[in-house]
């Protein structure tokens, strides 16, 4: 094959029309990688979007919402929640 490598005679046919299109290149592909490039465009925006706000439009942190409690008997807690470190730590929530 002079002057034809044979990916290009493998990748090619003729149409009726007489002109040569490649084998995957039908209406419905076309239509397939229309719908996926627009999908994968879209998600590109909303995730740069969420981005750019999390980025410059965060909301400023402010005093928290609820008042510190005190608990009387605090230590008597501290016997059914599930200990991490030892016993003997100087702080123990």
């Amino acid at each position: 094959m002079i002057g034809i490598t044979a990916s290009t005679a493998l990748s090619t046919k003729t149409a009726p029309s007489g002109k040569f299109e490649r084998w995957g290149d039908t209406e419905m592909n076309r239509k397939a990688d229309a719908i996926v490039t627009a999908v994968l465009a879209v998600c590109a925006v909303i995730t740069t979007g969420a981005v750019v706000r999390r980025e410059f439009f965060a909301p400023l942190v402010g005093a928290a919402e609820q008042r510190p409690v005190f608990i009387e008997d605090w230590r008597a807690d501290l016997a059914h929640g599930v200990r991490m470190g030892p016993a003997e730590a100087p702080v123990q929530l």
